[in-house]
């Protein structure tokens, strides 16, 4: 079986794209975490509001699709992101196709601290500010870091 992986994605407070409900992500990254396909693809998120409780989320069925006017995949239909503000997004994976999905919005330091030896990228620049960070780590991620070791 191979090993699980993680994505963390960085999410600015400027940003969420059509109707607040999609994130653009790196094509290299998104083909290393998704995987390639040429056409849209359906994924499923269980969405944790709490990242205590096991229990609470929400399931959300969203799309990946490549955007060609600037070659980034964004994730679409995913409502939850226009209440988010500037946070790390996590999208670890549990089976074909199937994420779990949280968000550290208050210590965003500590989480790159804490994975500071992973292969972070960074997107391109915009007139709003500074691309967006983003790195795919080995899973099971924990859901709650406050350290960086």
């Amino acid at each position: 079986m191979p090993q699980r992986k993680c994505l963390i994605l960085e999410k600015h407070d400027w940003e969420t794209g059509f109707s607040e409900e999609q994130i653009q992500i790196k094509k290299s990254v998104c083909n290393n975490f998704f995987g390639r396909f040429r056409s849209a693809k359906s994924v499923t998120f269980q969405i944790f509001y709490n990242r205590r409780a096991r229990s609470t989320r929400h399931v959300r069925q969203c799309r990946i699709s490549l955007y060609r006017q600037n070659t980034t995949y964004r994730i679409n239909g995913f409502f939850e992101l226009g209440m988010l503000p500037s946070s790390f997004i996590f999208f670890q994976e549990i089976g074909n196709n199937e994420y779990e999905v949280w968000w550290e919005k208050r210590d965003k330091a500590i989480i790159v601290a804490h994975f500071k030896n992973e292969n972070w990228k960074q997107a391109k620049n915009s007139q709003y500010g500074r691309g967006r960070l983003c790195c795919v780590v080995d899973a099971p991620v924990p859901k709650i870091i406050k350290r960086i070791n």
